[in-house]
């Protein structure tokens, strides 16, 4: 169960997300703000924040359901559970291809698709063993940062696309990944600390043992 600190980490990395995207936001609620979406370009916006709402909720069920599968049966290899998991995307994706292909003359599923399709293709397979992985032996919320988190490595590559919001947004998720595992931070923190300074304490009386005990075998010797 997550301590109420966790919960209030989880809220801080809702918000951080919010503000890197406020720009974004800022276009629906003011698009809004006048006449109560009465022009069709408002009601579009509006249209689109639902859906986007409905689609979040969905997918984040989803995660939860393949995480509890996938930890179901830790035994099984990930890489069965993945071909079961993923038959379920194949079918209804075959289904889609099929209908396309009744309405259409002549669908070639294969056209326009070149090395750089090939490579979106093998990037997204990477992507679906890494995250099955996660829910696996880690949890949702761990992808959930790691999602987070990479938005600022997007951002080092494309630094065009940083503002002000981005920036305190993306110090929201750092603050709040830090909040979320401090416990675990702390555990290994004082066990680095711990090493460390046995390291260090071994260091300075290992000679002196040594020394000591060479001399009393020398001294037996003689």
């Amino acid at each position: 169960r997550l301590l109420a600190s966790q919960w209030l980490a989880l809220g801080v990395l809702t918000l951080g997300v919010t503000v890197s995207h406020v720009d974004r936001l800022w276009v629906v609620v003011y698009g809004c703000s006048t006449d109560a979406c009465s022009t069709p370009r408002d009601m579009t916006y509006a249209i689109g924040a639902a859906m986007t709402l409905v689609a979040t909720a969905v997918v984040s069920i989803a995660n939860v359901v393949e995480e509890k599968l996938l930890k179901d049966r830790l035994e099984t290899p990930l890489y069965c559970q993945n071909v079961v998991l993923y038959a379920w995307g194949v079918f209804f994706n075959v289904a889609s291809m099929l209908i396309d292909a009744r309405s259409q003359e002549n669908v070639n599923p294969f056209k326009g698709f070149d090395g750089w399709a090939f490579s979106v293709i093998a990037t997204q397979a990477i992507s679906g063993i890494v995250i099955s992985a996660t829910f696996k032996h880690v949890s949702n919320i761990a992808a959930l940062y790691a999602h987070a988190m990479s938005m600022i490595i997007i951002a080092v590559f494309t630094p065009s696309t940083t503002n002000v919001p981005f920036v305190l947004g993306m110090a929201l998720v750092v603050s709040s990944l830090f909040g979320f595992y401090h416990l675990e931070l702390r555990a290994a923190l004082r066990a680095l600390l711990e090493r460390s300074s046995g390291s260090v304490s071994s260091a300075f009386t290992g000679p002196k043992r040594r020394g000591r005990a060479y001399t009393q075998a020398e001294h037996e010797e003689k």
